[in-house]
């Protein structure tokens, strides 16, 4: 695989998920935090 590729494709990555963490983020660490705990325990 080309290096290029490969670090175009985790920046897009990055950018997606720093959006949608954006959108909903207290929900989102909420939800996240709930299922940590379930998934722990």
């Amino acid at each position: 695989m080309d290096y290029l590729q490969i670090s175009q494709k985790s920046v897009s990555l990055h950018c997606v998920f720093h959006s949608i963490r954006f959108k909903v983020n207290k929900g989102w660490s909420k939800a996240l935090l709930l299922f940590l705990c379930l998934y722990v325990s």
